[in-house]
């Protein structure tokens, strides 16, 4: 904090760490070892899986069948690696 606050009043921005790139895809693309960029919700905002959660064969079988039972087309953000 101190850090920044020097920096500010010799005129140089703060370091930021830039946001992970994401990429947005559809249930069929999902492969074992992708990343969750953001919270996957429902269309009523139910918590389904949090940001950052590591995507595995039963989890990705798991969302088709909620997709298909819903009849709802999921959009999932995944972190672009």
């Amino acid at each position: 904090m101190v850090d920044a606050f020097v920096g500010l009043i010799r005129g140089k921005p703060a370091a930021t760490e830039a946001p992970p790139l994401e990429r947005v895809a559809g249930t069929d693309a999902l492969c074992a070892g992708m990343v969750l960029a953001r919270d996957l919700v429902t269309r009523d905002g139910v918590l389904l899986l949090a940001r950052d959660y590591i995507l595995d064969d039963l989890l990705i079988r798991q969302i088709r069948d909620y997709e298909q039972s819903e009849g709802a087309t999921l959009k999932v953000h995944l972190v672009e690696r």
